[in-house]
């Protein structure tokens, strides 16, 4: 008997160790040893024309061709803070999404995003619009063609697919930003981030999010106000971060009907820097994104130019466009009227 008790007080203990050497394979963080990336790079927001509006109020729209379902928007300044709103309107009275833009150098960190809709008749109408009359910025609104949409929705899709998901769910919305709050942390070698929210696999409902860009304590260089109605499409845009950073998105809505998902993963790295590690949600998930052979390999480059342009604006001349770079506008830059 007392042998029985011995052998089972040895088993329970070896299987006690076995349990506890998995758990620390499982959670220690590993570094993925493949090939370097050798993906296609992929230019989400093209050079396009940009149009001046002045500060104070003015409002500038711009009607989507019917079929179109993606939209690439580009904003800038001179140097001043870029403070901008975007809307789409679905008809006189219903907007289904709301984009707040809060940045302190509108030159330094210009905003990129990419808009997706639904195919509708009458087509929707991007309206931008300005805030303080000190600042005045220039807009670029360019509606995708065909296959430059199979274009974004592929390389959309493949980020999406091959990218950490993190949940993010609503709360008390008494006071505002009761919700879950997330992070993400980029070393130094991080020169942009590229964001997907989306709440496709998650309810398709509507979401209400603040992201700021925390680039050292009491530092926020950027900071965005989100709002869609439906998020069964995609938002997908570009936050500038010289220098590495933090992103941190703090959920709006109520925890009945808050719960969306969001991707961020580099999209552009410093020339001077070699390859960094993100950390997701400050916890142990460390990856070497650099090296990360999940990421898209066929990705498709960009197509042929538009064939579908707002009015006011002129198509640039074929071919491929050339690599995104901030526009170097002089003191008093000319455009086309309006």
């Amino acid at each position: 008997m007392k042998f029985t008790r011995e052998v089972f007080g040895i088993c329970v203990f070896a299987s006690y160790m076995m349990g506890a050497v998995a758990f620390l394979i499982q959670t220690t963080p590993t570094k993925t040893s493949a090939s370097p990336l050798q993906a296609i790079p992929f230019e989400l927001v093209p050079d396009m024309p940009l149009q001046r509006l002045d500060g104070g109020n003015t409002v500038r729209t711009f009607q989507m061709p019917p079929g179109v379902e993606r939209c690439q928007l580009y904003f800038t300044t001179e140097g001043r803070p870029l403070k901008a709103k975007v809307e789409l309107w679905c008809g006189p009275l219903r907007t289904t999404h709301t984009m707040v833009i809060d940045s302190e150098d509108g030159i330094k960190f210009p905003f990129r995003a990419v808009l997706k809709f639904k195919k509708m008749y009458p087509p929707q109408v991007v309206k931008v619009s300005t805030f303080d009359p000190e600042f005045p910025m220039y807009a670029g609104v360019m509606p995708a063609g065909k296959e430059r949409n199979k274009a974004i929705a592929a390389y959309t899709d493949a980020v999406w697919e091959n990218s950490v998901k993190t949940k993010v769910q609503g709360g008390n919305i008494k006071p505002k930003g009761g919700g879950a709050v997330r992070t993400w942390s980029f070393d130094a070698s991080v020169k942009s981030v590229q964001l997907v929210i989306w709440s496709f696999y998650v309810g398709k409902k509507s979401f209400n999010l603040k992201v700021q860009v925390l680039q050292g304590p009491n530092n926020t260089p950027q900071e965005f106000d989100l709002k869609c109605g439906g998020g069964s499409q995609p938002y997908h845009f570009i936050c500038e971060m010289p220098g590495g950073g933090t992103i941190r998105i703090v959920n709006n809505k109520f925890v009945e009907d808050g719960l969306t998902e969001v991707v961020a993963v580099p999209f552009e790295y410093s020339d001077d820097e070699g390859p960094g590690d993100v950390v997701v949600d400050n916890f142990a998930d460390v990856r070497q994104l650099r090296s990360d052979p999940r990421y898209p390999t066929i990705i498709p480059q960009v197509l042929t130019p538009q064939t579908a342009w707002p009015q006011g604006l002129t198509a640039p001349p074929p071919g491929p466009p050339q690599a995104m770079s901030p526009p170097q506008l002089p003191s008093r830059p000319v455009y086309p009227p309006n």
